[in-house]
This record gives structure tokens, sequence and C-alpha cells, in this order.
């Protein structure tokens, strides 16, 4: 137990206060800003090498994947959220590159308090429609190889 709270406050997803007290972190903007930030600079990189890399095995688990994709709305809540979850990690493992798909997953980790935080707003699904068109393009130009437009296609991507 102590392991897991040292982990979690390292990450600062917990803060330790006086006398052993262990609280969930507070939400802030800035922090959520940072987490996009560095996956908006991570995931084209991704792409890239997975398009490069991938096998046939890494696309038809993509192709699994994407066909699973929900729009990210309250409709769908938890069932979409781990859909665009598990299409990302079939994206980040082809590209075959462990520290990379290690930093990203992190990354994922830390954002899903924000993501879930996004299901309350406010209904409005012709962007998030838009998102999934954009993940079935990801892995049609990832099948095909073409690394720089994957990258492209990847920044879209906000999900």
């Amino acid at each position: 137990m102590r392991e897991a709270i040292r982990r979690l406050s390292s990450e600062g997803l917990v803060t330790v206060e006086t006398h052993r007290d262990v609280c969930v972190s507070a939400m802030n903007s800035d922090e959520a800003r940072r987490l996009f930030e560095v996956r908006l600079s991570l995931d084209p990189t991704a792409a890239e090498l997975a398009a490069t890399r991938r096998t046939d095995a890494d696309i038809a688990a993509m192709q699994t994947a994407v066909r699973s994709l929900l729009p990210v709305t309250r409709q769908w809540g938890e069932e979409a959220l781990t859909a665009h979850r598990v299409f990302h990690q079939t994206l980040y493992r082809a590209s075959h590159n462990h520290v990379l798909i290690r930093l990203l997953d992190d990354l994922w980790g830390k954002s899903d308090r924000y993501r879930r935080l996004g299901l309350e707003l406010p209904p409005g699904d012709e962007p998030r429609t838009r998102h999934l068109d954009e993940h079935h393009q990801l892995v049609e130009l990832t099948r095909q190889g073409d690394s720089s437009d994957a990258a492209g296609n990847s920044i879209l991507m906000r999900t």
C-alpha cells in the first residue's frame, strides 16, 4: 500500500499531507494543458513510427480497435473513453518503441480524469463524430505506410 501511495504521489495524482493523510490531487487547467502539449508532441512520432514499423498483426489490431470507437459523449461515457484508449494503445504498440509506448500510456493515465470531466460538457456531437473519421483515416494511412501523413493526421485527433 505504501509503495502504491508513493508512486501515485510521485506522479502527482495524490498528495500526502501531515499525519499521513492522502488526498487526490486537485485538477487544474495548467496540468491538463501541459499533459495535452506533451501528448501533442509525442503522438505524431508514434504515428510516424507505426506507419513504418507496423506488422500485419498491428494493422489487424488497429482495424479492430477503430471499429469499436464510439463518440465521446455522456451517452457512451466510460465505454467510449475506454475504446479510444485501446485504439491509441494499438497505434502506440505498432511503433515498436517501448520507451515511447510507456510515456504515452503514462500520459493517458494522467489525462483520464480530465477526459472524464469532459463527459460533463454540453452535448455537441459534430466535432466528436469528426474525430472518429480522423481515427479511421489514421488507420488507413498507417496501413499504407504513409508516415508523414499519419503523423500529421495524429495531430488532429484530440481524444
